[in-house]
């Protein structure tokens, strides 16, 4: 039997088994689509993520205290302070820390005007940024001028400023 036969064969046999074939046929397309589909949506994921790891510093160390539960537990409560950032910071006791930059964190009510909004606030000096990717949309991000004068000055998140200005 020639390759001429067997294809003449073949399309004689899809011919009359038509509703078998479109559905065989229907099957592989979806197969086939189903794949690339995952594959495109896993690498676009993929690249979401390393982004968002990029902008949190990837080789990055949080150092924080112990949380108020072990304080409990323990019956010490002790946080951390700017002598301990400053610890971490010297470089003839631990050569291998390149950056140091301490903030603090807490849950707050913020108000302006008749507008409230809770939100997320840290207190931080201005080398986090280069640690962390805090992109300012408008206006200008914390200096040492502001730390050193402790001056009342504050970077609004995007929510925060929506929720508080309407805008």
């Amino acid at each position: 039997m020639s390759l001429r036969d067997c294809l003449a064969i073949s399309l004689q046999v899809l011919r009359a088994n038509k509703l078998r074939s479109g559905l065989t046929i229907l099957g592989i397309v979806i197969g086939v689509s189903s794949v690339v589909f995952m594959i495109s949506f896993g690498r676009g994921h993929e690249a979401n993520l390393m982004a968002i790891f990029k902008s949190m510093g990837a080789d990055v160390i949080y150092v924080t205290s112990a949380s108020q539960m072990m304080d409990q537990i323990s019956g010490i409560t002790r946080k951390l302070t700017m002598d301990d950032a400053e610890a971490l910071a010297n470089s003839s006791r631990l050569p291998s820390v390149a950056l140091v930059s301490p903030f603090t964190e807490k849950m707050a009510t913020v108000t302006y005007a008749n507008e409230k909004a809770s939100t997320d606030i840290m207190g931080m000096v201005p080398s986090i940024r280069s640690i962390i990717e805090y992109p300012v949309e408008r206006g200008v991000y914390i200096s040492d001028a502001d730390v050193m004068s402790a001056a009342s000055v504050a970077v609004l998140g995007a929510t925060a400023r929506t929720n508080l200005f309407k805008e």
